[in-house]
């Protein structure tokens, strides 16, 4: 496998893995909000980040997962407790626990 075939095998693990977790925690979240009667629109960005450790011939590859939410109308801090609860639950945050870098961040705006 030569670089450029490289470097497209890892911008499609990397969208496949940031749209996976994207829905998920869109739709644990949707269900959140609805549960805490919030009704403010919400957006979630998810940047999924691989790092090579090494300069071997066969990589040393880490992940890492940056995700940031926004939910109109309530406090940073609510949306912060509600993020991490969808983030707590969803299967694709759970299996990766441990495994990959995962930062969860309630901000204003995206």
């Amino acid at each position: 496998m030569n670089n450029q075939e490289a470097k497209y095998q890892e911008q499609i693990l990397k969208n496949y893995l940031r749209q996976v977790i994207a829905h998920v925690l869109i739709a644990l979240w949707t269900i959140s909000k609805k549960s805490d009667g919030i009704n403010g629109s919400s957006t979630v960005k998810v940047r999924v980040s691989l790092y090579n450790q090494s300069q071997n011939e066969i990589p040393d590859v880490v992940l890492g997962v940056e995700i940031k939410g926004v939910i109109e109308g309530i406090s940073l801090d609510k949306a912060q407790a509600l993020l991490n609860k969808a983030h707590e639950t969803c299967p694709y945050s759970r299996a990766v626990k441990g495994n990959i870098e995962v930062s969860v961040e309630a901000v204003d705006q995206i």
